[in-house]
């Protein structure tokens, strides 16, 4: 069989789809820069490679290139995305079988001024938004925008924005969002940045659809989930990152996304964000990606497996999309998690105690299937593996917490910056 190529498959969103491949029996070759991660710990990895970084672009591609192996190549996140699309051509004459769309239909969906005016032009809604064109525009800006609103990147991940509540805070956020997309790894996505209107909605008012469309352009399925749960920053905005879920049909955010990827003409794996404001009765696309979520274990479990479509599909395999069931979702078994994450949350007052009980009590009150982020029964050494790696990172930023002052100041700023999160605070 052909094999299934997994770069820096110590990421959660490789992790996730590992065993929707492997009890196909697929062969799977993981890279990672380092020899610690998770998944080497597999039964379902066959060969572990040892690589460059995908960030380390040329490099990363040469050394393909003259690897011994060839097969079907998966994102593990956005920036290898573009660099598989915009190498796409050269991947394929070197024996490598890759799906996305090509690059300048890629980056008009990710970078989202771009997405921005294709999906106003599709008829998709969106929150009005303006581009900043350089800091002498901030004052025409500060007149023409209602406040609040938000000033965010372009190519960022969607929850590093700042928000702005008077004209005087206008110059002050700008010139933080723009130290952010001037750091070295955020430069190679070429941000620019944009003020958008804010919107007003609950943390249950955020979705996201999973979806796939063949190597011809062709729709294949799609996977509606609405959060439960999702990371909550320290100026009390919520972001993307998915803590706690469910998954239900929802044709109503099926046909937007159908509307927009199919008016994109998209190739490939996409993760659209939407919020639904409630005042409106409206969805508002917030963001695409060109890859597996994060959290691609929720998808794969619950029987919308976009790995194996995605593999499948390049090698001449049947794509049967099944219908969407209900199913609750937990990350509860990582650090940072939904555990950690939710404590945060509760010590800065912004998260209730009481919510997170709710939350976990639908285990035992709804008749739903129950996937729990990272538990499979089937690959029991992964599983250990994640658990005595969360382990070893908790137990040494306990020690460093305790050997500090400023205790819980500390312990929110650890799992914050564990998380991933550009934690800016916002003033009122």
């Amino acid at each position: 069989m052909i094999n299934a190529i997994l770069p820096k498959c110590d990421t959660r969103a490789m992790e996730g789809i590992i065993e929707s491949l492997g009890r196909r029996n697929i062969p799977i070759i993981g890279l990672s820069t380092h020899s610690g991660c998770s998944a080497f710990h597999s039964k379902y990895v066959n060969q572990r490679v040892i690589s460059p970084s995908p960030t380390d672009g040329e490099r990363f591609i040469n050394f393909l290139i003259e690897a011994p192996f060839k097969g079907v190549l998966l994102a593990p996140d956005d920036h290898t995305a573009i660099l598989f699309s915009e190498n796409q051509e050269k991947l394929a004459q070197n024996g490598f079988l890759t799906n996305f769309p090509p690059i300048t239909t890629l980056l008009t969906g990710f970078d989202k001024w771009r997405c921005h005016l294709e999906a106003s032009r599709l008829g998709v809604p969106c929150a009005f938004t303006r581009l900043i064109d350089g800091p002498e525009k901030l004052d025409d800006l500060s007149r023409s925008m209602d406040y609040p609103f938000i000033i965010k990147a372009t190519t960022l991940a969607g929850g590093n924005y700042i928000k702005v509540y008077k004209p005087e805070e206008v110059p002050g956020a700008y010139i933080k969002m723009k130290e952010a997309i001037s750091r070295q790894e955020n430069r190679v996505l070429n941000p620019r940045l944009i003020a958008q209107e804010w919107l007003d909605y609950d943390m249950e008012d955020i979705w996201c659809v999973e979806a796939y469309y063949d190597r011809y352009g062709m729709e294949k399925g799609f996977f509606p989930i609405k959060k439960i749960r999702t990371v909550i920053y320290r100026g009390g905005t919520f972001g993307s990152r998915l803590y706690a879920g469910e998954s239900f049909p929802n044709e109503k955010i099926v046909d937007l996304t159908r509307k927009l990827l199919s008016g994109l003409e998209w190739k490939g794996l996409a993760h659209v964000d939407w919020v639904y404001s409630r005042s409106r009765s409206v969805y508002y696309l917030t963001e695409i990606n060109p890859r597996l979520p994060g959290f691609s274990f929720f998808p794969s479990q619950a029987g919308f497996e976009m790995a194996y479509y995605y593999y499948a599909d390049l090698t001449g395999g049947a794509i049967v999309c099944h219908e969407v069931k209900p199913f609750l979702y937990f990350e509860c078994l990582r650090y940072p998690g939904d555990i950690s994450s939710a404590i945060s949350a509760i010590c800065r007052k912004q998260y209730s105690f009481k919510k997170l009980i709710k939350s976990y009590a639908r285990i035992f009150t709804e008749k739903k299937p129950i996937i729990i982020d990272f538990f499979s029964i089937s690959d029991i050494r992964m599983t250990m593996a994640n658990i005595v790696n969360m382990m070893r990172t908790m137990a040494k930023e306990i020690k460093q917490i305790i050997s500090k002052k400023g205790g819980r100041d500390l312990l929110t700023k650890v799992i914050d910056n564990r998380a991933g999160i550009v934690v800016i605070k916002n003033k009122k």
